[in-house]
């Protein structure tokens, strides 16, 4: 479908642009080998559509503006909105995540304290050593990300802090960029280390330690997510900074 760029701002007005962008129609006072261009998320800046505008007795230069200016706004809002919904749930999984590893650190609490017990009456409770170093473990890999959420991680910016916003922005989104692709190094790694020891147990108990591995990774996993929820509000906040 094609039309007209002056029979779009007739009928819609402005907005009439953003519409046609999102629909695919393509407006057919530019040449015919760049018709294409209105799939990308680009208004067409070309001398032709101007002139077209104003030959109809239109400000084509100050509409063109005002279009781009609403798709940046509606661009913005889409990411907000992205961002939003993609935090939503990375907070539940990580409130769920840091409730088991709550749970768990309760259960080893009591094992020890009972263990301790034991070891007073000469009845040490069997497996209680590893079932406490294992127990540690998914403790650590399952609180990383909800750790990440309330920003408890240590990090040291007392120089960072004295560079200009738009430096910081920068930093945050390289950093986190980095952070991103090391993790997931990380969980890819861990979850191929899990099926090489498929077959080894435990000394005591003999439960299975790779249980415990592709739990640490399932750990590793949502600490990814969380991390690339900080990825996306560094990539708005540069965006916000370029724009101002």
């Amino acid at each position: 479908m094609a039309m007209k760029a002056a029979e779009v701002y007739d009928h819609d007005g402005v907005e009439g642009f953003i519409a046609a962008e999102e629909a695919g129609v393509e407006i057919y006072t530019i040449p015919e080998e760049e018709m294409g261009v209105w799939e990308e998320p680009v208004l067409p800046l070309y001398e032709a559509w101007v002139e077209d505008m104003e030959a109809d007795g239109y400000d084509g230069q100050g509409i063109l503006d005002d279009a781009i200016r609403l798709r940046d706004e509606g661009q913005s809002k889409v990411l907000d909105r992205t961002i939003s919904s993609f935090e939503t749930v990375v907070l539940q999984i990580n409130k769920f995540a840091a409730i088991i590893a709550g749970v768990i650190l309760l259960a080893m609490m009591t094992l020890t304290f009972l263990d301790v017990v034991g070891r007073f009456f000469w009845q040490p409770i069997t497996g209680a050593h590893e079932l406490t170093y294992m127990a540690l473990a998914l403790i650590v890999f399952l609180s990383l990300g909800f750790t990440q959420v309330k920003k408890g991680h240590i990090s040291i910016d007392f120089l960072v802090e004295r560079f200009p916003r738009r430096f910081q922005a920068w930093l945050s989104l390289i950093t986190y960029g980095v952070m991103l692709v090391i993790l997931a190094l990380m969980t890819w790694k861990t979850f191929t280390y899990s099926v090489q020891i498929s077959s080894t147990v435990t000394g005591d108990l003999g439960l299975p330690v790779s249980a415990f591995i592709i739990t640490g990774g399932i750990g590793l996993a949502i600490f990814v997510l969380t991390i690339v929820l900080d990825f996306l509000k560094s990539v708005r906040e540069v965006v916000g900074q370029d724009e101002s």
